[in-house]
């Protein structure tokens, strides 16, 4: 029991350093986890513990689960040490702060780099995927309702805190339409053919698809990301300011419901 829980996948470990920014993910934190010089600031935690002896843990859970991205945070000592209280830090709160961490990263680093928008849509565009013909690329729907049909739970903060990026992301598409260029297309035909896989690997030949997908809706779209990080050619590309415009993009590509169903 617990051997494998600290197995991290090289996927999971590059996702957790990108996504939070190479920070402590604790709140007013901004103590750098690896530098040049040191990674004795670095703790990759378990929100629900490796072990039984640990904070949190959930006995029905299984080691791939707990060495898996949504369970772990990277917090600093000082940090990792004060979530110990149980009381205070639940699994809830603790993922409820890694998602505002991961969100307010996002924002710094586009806002460093606005450019890097233009660059995960130039890099997805390219994957070399067979393009699905879909009438409705541009289609968007109330975002609610589409988070609520789907029951996605762990993964609605982070949705609706990136959603701000709807607009912008609409603007740079205009500005491809209007130069006769066929990236967003591509784009969002190659997120809609990542999801279609990744989903029908849970829905199997189920006619009656939708309650499965509602019953993993937050792994679905985590593995639809997964799967943007396993094919972007980030070339020359840091992956720490690629991967957060590559979660917008995708965030904005759920919202033109490309990932996960349309409401009814």
């Amino acid at each position: 029991m617990g051997n494998q829980a600290r197995n991290y996948s090289p996927l999971t470990i590059k996702k957790l350093y990108a996504l939070s920014g190479n920070e402590c993910s604790f709140p007013g934190c901004s103590k750098q986890m690896v530098n040049q010089n040191t990674a004795k600031n670095s703790n990759i935690c378990h929100i629900e513990a490796a072990k039984p002896d640990g904070q949190r843990y959930r006995e029905k859970m299984t080691d791939k689960e707990r060495a898996d991205y949504d369970n772990l945070i990277l917090l600093c000592v000082d940090h990792h040490t004060e979530t110990d209280d149980v009381v205070k830090y639940t699994v809830e709160k603790l993922k409820e702060m890694k998602d505002e961490h991961e969100a307010k990263i996002a924002s710094r680093a586009l806002g460093r780099s606005p450019s890097m928008l233009k660059t995960a849509i130039d890099k997805i565009s390219k994957i070399g995927l067979n393009a699905l013909k879909d009438a409705n690329a541009a289609k968007s729907f109330n975002i609610t309702d589409k988070l609520d049909y789907n029951s996605v739970d762990k993964k609605r903060r982070l949705i609706n805190d990136l959603k701000v990026y709807y607009h912008k992301l609409n603007t740079l598409y205009d500005e491809l339409d209007n130069a006769g260029s066929l990236k967003k297309e591509h784009l969002l035909d190659n997120i809609r053919h990542i999801y279609l896989d990744v989903s029908g690997r849970y829905t199997g030949q189920h006619d009656d698809y939708m309650p499965i997908i509602k019953q993993n809706s937050d792994a679905i779209f985590e593995e639809v990301f997964n799967e943007l990080l396993q094919l972007v050619d980030f070339g020359d590309v840091n992956v720490e300011e690629l991967s957060p415009a590559l979660r917008v993009v995708m965030v904005d590509a759920f919202m033109r419901c490309k990932i996960l169903e349309e409401p009814i």
